[in-house]
């Protein structure tokens, strides 16, 4: 009896050893920490024991430390590493970015065989390098270096722009329908919806007459007299759509009919009856301006003169209305622009709610002929009434900047609209000429009164 008494005192002080414990431990050892030598350990688990238990001393070797099945699990801001080491031991893992381990660390306390630790608060999309200092229970220490990840990007929630130039012409007993792509990087194919009741407000609101790569598609489906709405939803490689850019046509009532181009210059929904100044309007469409509406480029706001921008040629214009601005019961919020050059074009959008649902947003492609593109929000009710609209003007520079001359923009809409400088110096040069003169014959004046 004495014996095994005897052989498991041994065994239990190589057990404390191993884990780097004296047997000074035991006299503070509560019931957690022998749970914890058991967890760690279990019953079964003991270190070699030395060579002899005699009274010649035998030598205990330790075995060799190694590390491996080292793997990670990166995800848009964190990262599960884990890894196992052939004895028990601690690990401080530090982690940074471009080959520097100084952007954070963390520590192991209790000695283990398979280890995991989760490092929190990383940047999405970026590549990041591990370090692994290990060590032992008997004090020896393994590093491991230039492990590399990269955490996930965020999911793509940013539409693409939408389609420009979108026009819709009755000819050979169809619509031929041709609009021009947005340049988005990510775009994969139009879809066109259309109703002959309003303008379809997502994908799924109508008839898909088409969908595709194509700038061009053809709907022979159509009845005489009957007015369509077309809507082209530009979608990006992860499914995310644009807002919508809107056409609509009215067919002949018979073939002998000659067809008529609509031309509501100014506004789509030019047609559409507007409530009466007080009547149903809530307060908030009734405080709404202009001002309320927000262009953005390149991430940040456009400056504006009152109800005026001057716009970026290079790049993709954001409008966005805040969605707290106007009531939830609204149907629709639409956006018109007319062409420079030729006021019978013209260009309207829908302003959707963005997947955030703080805004409602439309895109659009980089507006690249230079003039004054003049500019109408309209808001609907769900009745399809006009409640509001805004007018407002968006300046593309030409050959000159036009904040050259912003003390002239808006007096001479010709020389204004094609923003041209020497039509500018050629205008206000005629001005200053006529000055010029009349001071001189006031200075003649003057000496023949002496």
């Amino acid at each position: 009896m004495k014996k095994k008494a005897i052989h498991v005192a041994i065994s239990f002080f190589f057990v404390l050893n191993y884990m780097g414990m004296t047997p000074l431990h035991l006299f503070a050892a509560t019931d957690s920490d022998i749970l914890l030598i058991r967890q760690q350990v279990g019953d079964s688990i003991v270190p070699p024991p030395p060579s002899s238990l005699g009274g010649g001393g035998g030598t205990f070797l330790a075995p060799e430390l190694s590390i491996t099945n080292v793997r990670t699990d990166a995800h848009t801001t964190d990262v599960v590493v884990s890894w196992t080491t052939s004895i028990f031991s601690t690990a401080v893992l530090t982690w940074g970015t471009e080959g520097v381990y100084g952007k954070g660390q963390s520590a192991e306390v209790v000695p283990s065989m398979e280890h995991t630790m989760s490092i929190d608060g990383l940047s999405p999309g970026t590549q990041y390098a591990l370090s692994l200092r290990v060590t032992d229970i008997y004090g020896r220490v393994v590093t491991v270096e230039g492990v590399l990840l990269r955490t996930e990007r965020l999911p793509d929630s940013i539409p693409p722009a939408n389609v420009s130039d979108f026009t819709a012409i009755y000819q050979d007993e169809g619509v031929m329908l041709s609009w021009d792509n947005p340049p988005d990087t990510d775009f994969k194919r139009v879809r066109i919806v259309r109703s002959d009741m309003f303008f379809p407000e997502d994908p799924y609101d109508g008839l898909v007459v088409y969908e595709g790569r194509k700038e061009f598609a053809r709907d022979t489906w159509v009845d005489l007299g009957t007015t369509y709405y077309y809507t082209a939803f530009a979608e990006d490689n992860t499914g995310n759509y644009a807002s919508g850019a809107l056409a609509r046509i009215r067919i002949p009532r018979s073939l002998d009919e000659v067809f008529v181009p609509e031309t509501d210059e100014g506004d789509m929904f030019g047609g559409i009856e507007i409530l009466p100044e007080y009547g149903e309007v809530p307060e908030e469409i009734k405080t709404l301006s202009f001002q309320d509406f927000r262009f953005v480029q390149f991430g940040k706001d456009v400056e504006r003169n009152g109800n005026t921008l001057v716009i970026d040629a290079s790049g993709n214009l954001q409008i966005l209305l805040g969605y707290d601005s106007v009531p939830e019961v609204l149907k629709t919020i639409g956006v018109t622009l007319v062409d420079p050059n030729d006021p019978s074009k013209v260009f309207p959008f829908l302003l959707r709610r963005d997947t955030e649902g703080d805004a409602y947003s439309a895109t659009l492609a980089p507006l690249t002929r230079p003039g004054v593109y003049r500019i109408s929000a309209t808001v609907l009710d769900y009745k399809h009434q006009v409640l509001k609209r805004f007018e407002g003007k968006l300046i593309v520079p030409g050959t000159i900047e036009t904040e050259s001359f912003p003390a002239f923009i808006g007096v001479c809409d010709y020389c204004t609209k094609e923003l041209n400088g020497w039509r500018f110096l050629f205008c206000y040069g005629w001005i200053a000429l006529i000055l010029i003169l009349i001071l001189l014959m006031r200075r003649k004046k003057k000496k023949k009164n002496y």
